[in-house]
């Protein structure tokens, strides 16, 4: 029911105490002020219909977030108190007892999630674990990589059980134990690094001037200007990421400017050619000849640096290729 304008106590915004707003007489329905009745027909604002509380739109109550870490919190007590189940924790490699990890990694990975945040919609959730999977390589300190290693899942599930969506939880296990095995032993790590750091990819070398939209430190401008259209089509992606599906056991080190991932380990990624110097043409020729000899397990999108000169017809270009490789575009856009 409308407020009436008699009442002797006039009423006020529920979100912020001002003076609900008054109009022909009759007072908002939900109590607004100005500014918030202006918000809610904007549609900027909502009322949440579990515990009345008001929230931005495009974020998700508080009692729902809440609610999700109450009942994390009371799964601690019982999935692990079964001996019977022999499982391996793909992290530390105890006994998890049927679960998805041990109990000490469970905790904490619950602790990581404290540090995320929720109101992340998913595709920036998926942005977030790929790039932080990348970054895992390059960290020399091993306690520090497998707290890391726990953020990842603890992103995964996040997406899951806020989301719905499986597609990082469903992978995540596989991912960890592809990063312990190079950490294996300090001369394997050392051996990997060595090869990062003679990939001749290194020609170009990042610039912290050259700072994408998301955050992306890249080699270029031409760089920066294909990760910004990543970024508007919303489309998560890791930067700088190694070609898993060329084995490095056999071939050169391979890393790819941009890696896309699609569903389950399937994935697009994206080469933008951007300089001219002889050794940076004969290490693209390198890259090119091993692309075309795993090009049955690899989706790959090439942009030359012309292409850069005309920004609408790259950004038609390479949202035509992109779906055409299987991209689907987000709901949310």
């Amino acid at each position: 029911m409308p407020y009436n304008s008699d009442e002797k106590e006039k009423p006020t915004c529920p979100i912020c105490g001002k003076p609900t707003a008054n109009m022909y007489k009759k007072y908002q329905r939900y109590g607004l002020c100005v500014e918030h009745s202006k918000q809610f027909n904007n549609k900027e604002i909502e009322k949440c219909p579990d515990c009345g509380k008001w929230h931005r739109t495009n974020e998700i109550c508080s009692c729902k977030i809440d609610k999700h870490n109450k009942e994390q919190v009371e799964k601690i007590s019982s999935p692990w108190s079964e001996p019977t189940i022999q499982t391996k924790c793909p992290i530390c490699g105890q006994n998890s007892k049927g679960q998805e990890v041990c109990k000490d990694c469970f905790l904490e990975i619950k602790n990581k999630k404290e540090e995320i945040d929720k109101n992340l919609k998913p595709w920036e959730l998926k942005d977030y674990f790929y790039n932080l999977y990348s970054s895992i390589y390059r960290v020399k300190e091993n306690e520090y990589a497998k707290g890391q290693i726990y953020k990842l899942y603890a992103i995964s599930w996040i997406l899951r059980d806020l989301h719905k969506d499986t597609q990082l939880s469903d992978i995540v296990s596989s991912y960890a134990q592809r990063i312990i095995e190079k950490r294996k032993s300090t001369q394997e790590y050392k051996i990997t690094e060595e090869k990062e750091r003679t990939d001749k990819d290194t020609v170009a070398i990042a610039n912290p001037k050259n700072r994408a939209s998301d955050g992306h430190i890249c080699k270029s401008k031409g760089e920066v200007d294909i990760d910004n259209l990543l970024y508007k089509f919303q489309i998560c992606h890791a930067y700088g990421l190694k070609v898993k599906e060329i084995p490095a056991t056999q071939e050169r080190t391979l890393v790819a400017d941009w890696y896309i991932p699609l569903s389950g380990t399937q994935g697009i990624y994206i080469e933008y050619w951007g300089m001219d110097k002889q050794d940076y043409q004969d290490n693209k020729k390198e890259k090119l000849e091993l692309y075309e000899k795993y090009k049955d397990k690899i989706k790959l999108i090439q942009i030359d640096k012309n292409d850069i000169n005309d920004p609408q017809n790259l950004e038609y270009n390479l949202y035509q290729e992109l779906v055409e490789l299987g991209w689907k575009p987000s709901k949310q856009e």
